[in-house]
């Protein structure tokens, strides 16, 4: 850090003093060091339920009596929460990956890489900055190929973990050390995964980042999962994962891509003037799975466990409000372990043109022993199959409504994976609810529509509804009825 740095780091961290938006781990004061009764134990399933499998070669969970070497400062120096004013909170302890693998009857934590991790982050502590200046990653500890050699002669496998912390008023940042690895984070990993053959890495972090380095890597990493950011017991839940005591059970809420420009909205985000939201109704996996399957490196609703289940409708009801499924999960591997079911629903392109499927229901089963099965329903609502008509091209302009043609629900365990389960075919379009024009764009640009063409669904595109009356004129248009004065009706305060 320059003389520069330093001082603007310090002039910001004055500031943020008056203004009490420290973000300091050390902020607080005693009294709010009170643990609430069951919040650990929460906060630990919380964070460990909510990790993601990506990638598992059949190194987790690690075996009993394992001794893992922990790599990248972050086992340490744990992003606990993102930033800004939610992540301005005085937690009453923290348990960073080393804690929670000390704090494991199952696994062992090779001490004398800890040691020298220590040493060096002493001489190098990280910077927390201030507000709106905070680090998105912190410094790496340079390795040695002696360093990585002995880790490896002492240890049964080496877990790296790789950080990356943004928020209100700090954006990730499309470049290396945040979306993308850092020089520093992919010298790492080369030195790991040529010495180590068993390497997991974790990845504590808010938002998704760039995910190409997994296939670079191919089988030199064993496995890959989302640890998040979990709060205050993330290190007792990362070792809860990683020794098989908790099998994940967490599910992607986002695609995640081959590229960056892959992603429909990296053509117009970030502008400094205004953000065209070209994509409309394809957003995320709506786009993915309609126009761009093949764009995909897991798709949304993905994340492996560490057993097998069977998902088995066993029965479907309709009615005028809807449709509800029942259906059996059974565990059907060998460790204890929770599975999200997922609903999907394919709508008719019609005039207005829908995505191929959007996710309508899901539910998450309790802990299935092997062999255990559970029973879930699935309830639909009938407003989640209408489409909404923002130009009148079902003669229902501002109105959702149910359009003609078949609907088809898929079942599984994400998007890509579901499997049709049922269909129904609807005769005509109807009206289902009549709504209003409001904070319409006031300029033109186009938008994404989906047109189906001898079968097969393409994208184009169409004039977006500029908006038709300006607010004064919905205002005026929408007055309340003048009530009468009455004048004085004897009716008092004390009555």
């Amino acid at each position: 850090m320059t003389s520069k740095e330093k001082f603007n780091n310090l002039i910001g961290k004055i500031a943020n003093r008056f203004t009490s938006l420290s973000q300091d781990e050390n902020a607080g004061s005693e009294s709010e060091k009170v643990v609430t009764k069951g919040m650990p134990e929460l906060a630990r399933q919380l964070a460990a339920e909510g990790a993601v499998l990506l990638k598992n070669n059949g190194i987790l969970p690690l075996k009993k009596g394992s001794t893992v070497s922990l790599f990248g400062r972050t086992y340490n120096d744990y992003f606990y929460v993102g930033y800004g004013s939610g992540g301005d909170v005085n937690r009453p302890y923290n348990i960073n990956i080393a804690d929670g693998i000390k704090n494991c009857d199952s696994l062992n934590l090779n001490e004398g890489l800890h040691s020298e991790y220590m040493k060096w982050i002493k001489l190098h502590p990280v910077s927390h900055g201030y507000w709106a200046h905070w680090p998105l990653r912190y410094e790496e500890m340079p390795l040695s190929d002696e360093t990585v050699i002995a880790a490896k002669q002492t240890s049964d496998a080496a877990v790296v973990t790789i950080g990356r912390s943004s928020g209100e008023d700090r954006d990730c940042d499309l470049a290396n050390g945040s979306y993308y690895l850092h020089d520093e984070e992919i010298k790492m990993l080369d030195k790991i995964t040529a010495h180590f053959d068993s390497v997991i890495v974790l990845l504590n972090v808010g938002n998704i980042i760039d995910m190409s380095w997994v296939k670079h890597y191919g089988d030199k990493i064993g496995a890959v999962m989302y640890v998040w950011q979990g709060g205050m017991e993330s290190g007792n839940a990362v070792a809860d994962l990683l020794c098989g005591k908790v099998s994940p059970s967490g599910c992607l809420s986002d695609t995640i891509a081959k590229g960056y420009e892959d992603y429909p909205s990296s053509n117009n985000f970030a502008d400094k003037k205004r953000n065209i939201y070209e994509e409309d109704i394809f957003v995320g996996y709506r786009y993915f799975e309609t126009f761009a399957k093949d764009k995909v490196l897991y798709p949304f609703g993905y994340g492996l466990s560490y057993t097998d289940f069977d998902i088995d409708l066993i029965k479907s009801d309709a009615d005028e409000n809807g449709f509800s499924f029942t259906l059996s999960v059974k565990n059907t591997g060998e460790c204890s372990g929770k599975k999200a079911v997922q609903l999907y629903i394919s709508k008719p392109c019609g005039k207005l043109g829908n995505a191929s499927r959007e996710l309508v229901a899901f539910k998450k089963t309790k802990e299935l022993n092997p062999n255990e099965s559970e029973e879930l329903t699935l309830y639909v609502d009938a407003y989640q199959l209408t489409s909404y008509d923002d130009c009148g091209a079902t003669n229902n302009a501002n109105a959702y409504v149910t359009q003609a043609g078949e609907y088809t629900f898929f079942l599984g365990e994400n998007v890509r994976d579901a499997k049709e389960i049922y269909s129904y075919y609807q005769e005509e379009t109807v009206l289902f609810e009549q709504l209003k024009q409001v904070c319409a764009p006031k300029f033109d640009f186009t938008i994404m529509k989906a047109d189906e063409i001898d079968g097969k669904t393409v994208l184009s595109q169409k004039p977006v509804a500029k908006e038709k009356y300006d607010l004064a004129t919905r205002i005026l248009n929408n007055l309340p009825q003048e009530i009468e004065q009455t004048g004085d009706m004897g009716i008092k305060l004390g009555d």
